[in-house]
């Protein structure tokens, strides 16, 4: 079978003559026969790999596809009022565009991240408290305004008329006068307060908020606190709430509102009273930029916040606290700045709780009241102001005041002329 055919003389009867190949083809061996169905047999096993490693991949993509675009209803939701606060009609609400006069307290991810916590959230009370506060951040947007004191004139009235705290005004007005050249938004130092009770502290602190401008939040600390009052309780408690930093700051309109801590030196030290341990992030500039709330679990830049402390013993505040602020000492007044403040507190008093036309109390008086303390003095003229007004006198007179106000202690007086 080895010779070639001939085919232009064929065999008789019709044979031919054909090669071993050819034969092979025609007549396959055995062993050809054998590798043929194996090839066979491994092409359809390959086939059947590439059609199933298909098939997962496909389920695989559609396993994706189902993921990415059903996690959760309240997730699609809140995306779409991201994506809203991403748009054109609101972008403005996504960065600053005027440092000097708005500033961003938070990222767009802290919005994404408070979705998650109500996504994951199952108290019904605190779910409607999260997506209350999503809803008001979603209508302020990202950013707050920079309070600067509509009338300049203001601070330094201030410090004339409480120039014994005429320091703390000084280091305010360079401040904001530096910030204002520079054109950028100011950033007052924290700063204590030190001075004896009923000196008129609390009283400064408020007055100092209306000559900044800015919004006014006091914490007191002379009861039992725990640190959620300013950062927030952790969700596991049934009443948790957001802390006051973030409700002064985030919730609030201003960027750098400012916060009295006050009577700081009457926190507790014990485990149980940690009402103090969040200022080691807030005071630090730092670590202030990223401050999370515990109730919210979203971050939020609190590095603008004016923090303003009292104490009448400083010693009594930890070190790791103290050392963060600018410590500013107190003293007594003197007779002439005594007599001053008695004056000016006399003047809030009746624009408070008197009618219109009532007179400011008289510089006699004033010299009178002059030995008290700026709260004793705003006690002694509510009691004055009620007797003029019940006795129909538009003004006060010597035996209006009370007794207790006229007893004065001579060791207890300024140590210049009261006259």
């Amino acid at each position: 079978m080895s010779a070639k055919r001939d085919r232009d003389h064929p065999l008789p009867g019709g044979y031919q003559l054909y090669t071993s190949a050819e034969l092979d083809v025609l007549v396959p061996s055995p062993v050809a026969q054998a590798l043929r169905e194996e090839r066979t047999r491994e092409l359809v096993r390959l086939k059947a790999e590439e059609d199933w490693e298909w098939a997962e991949k496909k389920a695989q993509r559609e396993r994706e596809k189902v993921n990415k675009s059903g996690i959760k209803d309240a997730m699609n939701e809140m995306s779409a009022h991201l994506n809203k606060l991403s748009s054109s009609d609101t972008s403005r609400h996504l960065r600053a565009q005027d440092p000097m006069n708005e500033f961003d307290v938070m990222e767009p991810a802290a919005l994404e991240t408070l979705s998650r916590r109500i996504a994951g959230t199952t108290d019904g009370e605190q779910k409607a408290l999260l997506q209350s506060i999503f809803n008001e951040l979603e209508a302020k947007g990202l950013l707050r305004k920079i309070s600067w004191p509509a009338d300049p004139q203001r601070l330094q009235a201030l410090e004339s008329a409480a120039p014994h705290f005429g320091e703390v005004v000084r280091m305010a007005r360079e401040e904001i006068a530096a910030a204002a050249l520079a054109q950028r938004a100011p950033s007052l130092a924290p700063v204590l307060i030190v001075g004896s009770p009923g000196i008129g502290k609390t009283h400064f602190a408020k007055a100092f908020a209306v000559a900044l401008g800015s919004p006014f939040f006091t914490l007191s600390f002379d009861t039992p606190l725990a640190s959620s009052e300013l950062a927030g309780m952790p969700p596991h408690w049934s009443t948790a709430r957001p802390g006051l930093a973030f409700n002064a700051l985030v919730l609030g309109e201003c960027a750098n509102p400012l916060i009295v801590l006050d009577e700081l030196d009457k926190a507790g030290r014990s485990r149980q009273d940690d009402s103090t341990s969040p200022l080691h992030s807030l005071l630090e500039p730092v670590t202030a930029t990223h401050f999370k709330d515990a109730f919210a679990g979203m971050p939020f830049d609190a590095s603008r916040v004016t923090w303003l402390a009292t104490a009448n013993d400083a010693s009594r505040i930890p070190d790791s606290i103290r050392s963060r602020f600018i410590e500013v000492h107190i003293s007594q007044p003197t007779a002439a700045q005594a007599i001053e403040i008695s004056q000016r507190v006399a003047a809030t008093v009746i624009a408070s709780r008197a009618p219109a036309g009532f007179q400011p109390m008289s510089r006699r008086l004033a010299v009178e009241v002059a030995h008290l303390t700026p709260r004793e003095v705003q006690q002694a003229v509510k009691m004055a102001v009620a007797t003029a007004l019940v006795n129909g006198r538009d003004a006060m007179r010597f035996s209006d005041l009370p007794a207790w106000a006229l007893e004065a202690n001579e060791s207890s007086a300024p140590v210049d002329t009261l006259h």
